[in-house]
């Protein structure tokens, strides 16, 4: 069962005072179907105004949004707070991305980012180093194409991660490395 809030029942006594008013007048007059069509043009008129002025405001993120009353104020007002509750949201999670970042950062090891295709999506400063990558300039890159070596290319195909394996860093022969891959998220590791 569909509630009607106060508003779109207001809404709909408007229009039906409205079409029945005109309907009764021109029925007095003998054209009884013109004050209807006259009516519903009118009402069909002002809907498109309307979503003329929500298409252009939703095309301009940073407005407020149009003054109206009634159902049309209700609809403005909901997506205007919809908007808002979404930036503050995008806001809070780039600061919580940005504070993972920075965390991941800071650690002397290396930490790589790879989506479910085996792209780089993030790699700390450390992995310069260690491994040659250059992020953001690595960023999208498939990480087996960066990191030549027949050991960890099929490492990174397995499905299960329960040993770390030992390769010889891509920038030094003296330098060993101890990789471990971890899933995270939906499947990325």
């Amino acid at each position: 069962m569909i509630i009607l809030s106060n508003s779109v029942k207001q809404e709909v006594i408007q229009f039906l005072v409205v079409c029945f008013s005109l309907f009764g007048l021109s029925y007095l007059a003998g054209y009884p179907f013109i004050g209807l069509s006259i009516g519903l043009a009118v009402y069909l008129i002002r809907t498109l105004y309307h979503l003329s002025l929500i298409r252009n405001w939703l095309d301009k993120p940073t407005e407020e949004p149009p003054e109206a009353r009634g159902v049309w104020g209700e609809i403005y007002d909901g997506i205007y707070h919809l908007r808002r509750r979404e930036k503050e949201e995008t806001f809070r999670l780039k600061a919580t991305i940005d504070y993972l970042h920075d965390s991941f950062s800071s650690l002397p090891d290396g930490v790589v980012m790879l989506n479910k295709r085996g792209h780089i999506e993030w790699s700390n400063k450390s992995t310069e180093k260690l491994l040659g990558l250059q992020y953001p300039n690595d960023q999208n890159q498939v990480l087996v194409n960066l990191i030549r070596d027949p050991l960890f290319t099929t490492y990174l195909g397995k499905e299960e991660f329960g040993e770390h394996l030992q390769i010889t860093s891509p920038v030094s022969d003296y330098l060993t490395l101890q990789i471990r891959i971890t899933f995270f998220g939906k499947r990325d590791k």
